[in-house]
């Protein structure tokens, strides 16, 4: 039968200590940052629109990509293919 050493017991009682402070910390450490936190900001489309006008927003399209690749798409074959740069 095994006996424990008096060593043994305090490492095992150190190590429940040690994690029941680290689950303490983090628990106190959540809750003052969510208390000290500012007030979240509404981040939908139309709270930014109620901020600008819409004469103000950049009517560019950046997005808009007029490079058309139908001429590699649309050849009879693939041996008749160019290579386009």
């Amino acid at each position: 039968m095994y006996v424990p050493s008096d060593s043994t017991i305090l490492a095992t009682k150190m190590a429940a200590q040690i994690i029941l402070e680290t689950l303490l910390a983090v628990v106190l450490g959540i809750i003052g940052a969510s208390l000290n936190a500012p007030k979240l900001k509404e981040i939908t489309w139309a709270s930014e629109m109620r901020k600008h006008k819409i004469d103000e927003m950049d009517s560019r399209l950046g997005f808009a990509n007029y490079v058309s690749r139908g001429k590699i798409l649309f050849t009879s074959s693939v041996g008749n293919r160019k290579q386009i740069e």
